[in-house]
């Protein structure tokens, strides 16, 4: 990171994380107890949100700072006063500062694809990596995503979308990939999802309009579908290995998608493991796909 960045990073950060949770908590006002619980989600996905780096590397960081429900209270109740949000900063700076350094340091980037890719992302958002794990559920271990620009939102305590747009229900340990059937029964057929081929070469823009352009089979509500419910732990394995790629088409919009990975992971840690467990993390790139000017 640059070094101005690195300066003013921690600050930015904190506001972006009060916003997160505060957000979070008007969404879940009789689950306070539950969010409380769950404040490296919080850390994680404010941190990505602020543009700091990939959920990957938002996560690395929540780990490393691992805040306590009493220092992160502070700190989000000091953000309303200034003054007394200096104070509450300058008592866990050490701790802010030693998690930036360990996460987003480039001795930690490895190859330098990381921080190209989210440089790249900064400038472009029609495409990137979605993970969806742990740091992303709150009252149930599913997402809903809005396909239209690639955003995620926890599911809560209802079945139902929270908001509007999005309307794929995923939910890695189960799994399930597919439309709310309401919005299905409305706009089913005319939008859904599709298999459009598979292979990192593919995934591009001119290979995907031409695979849609090509593609006559009807839409899909269900991505999963072809492998039954017994099956649909090895049919994403299976997807993992082909690199598959789905056209999905609604109202707001079109995207392509390609799975990526679908792993299995410790119950305790939340990183991948080959001991027997039903917990799993899955993750696949999204990409707009931009209309043609008339």
């Amino acid at each position: 990171m640059k070094n101005i960045t690195a300066l003013i990073a921690p600050i930015i950060f904190i506001f972006a994380c009060a916003q997160e949770k505060e957000q979070a908590a008007k969404q879940t006002t009789n689950h306070q107890s539950s969010w409380e619980l769950k404040e490296k989600t919080y850390l994680a996905t404010a941190c990505s949100q602020a543009g700091f780096g990939t959920i990957e590397l938002c996560s690395c960081f929540a780990e490393e700072f691992s805040l306590g429900k009493t220092s992160f209270s502070e700190l989000f109740e000091s953000s309303k006063e200034p003054i007394k949000f200096e104070e509450a900063y300058n008592r866990h700076s050490k701790d802010i500062n030693k998690a930036f350094e360990v996460c987003f340091s480039d001795e930690n980037e490895g190859d330098g694809h990381e921080e190209e890719s989210s440089e790249i992302n900064e400038e472009n958002q029609n495409q990137k990596t979605i993970t969806i794990s742990k740091l992303e559920f709150l009252e149930y271990p599913a997402v809903w995503l809005n396909p239209s620009n690639g955003k995620i939102e926890a599911v809560i305590d209802s079945p139902k979308p929270q908001s509007d747009g999005y309307m794929i229900w995923i939910e890695p340990q189960d799994p399930e990939f597919d439309f709310d059937k309401d919005w299905w029964s409305e706009f089913g057929g005319e939008y859904g999802l599709k298999y459009i081929g598979s292979g990192k070469e593919n995934f591009n823009n001119k290979s995907i309009k031409e695979a849609i352009s090509q593609n006559k089979q009807a839409f899909e509500q269900d991505l999963l579908y072809q492998f039954g419910r017994s099956g649909r732990k090895e049919g994403l394995e299976k997807m993992t290995a082909e690199k598959s790629i789905f056209y999905i088409s609604v109202p707001d919009g079109e995207c392509a998608i390609m799975i990526t990975d679908y792993y299995k992971v410790d119950k305790e840690t939340g990183k991948r493991t080959k001991k027997k467990t039903k917990r799993r993390n899955m993750e696949f790139e999204w990409m707009k796909i931009e209309k043609e000017e008339e």
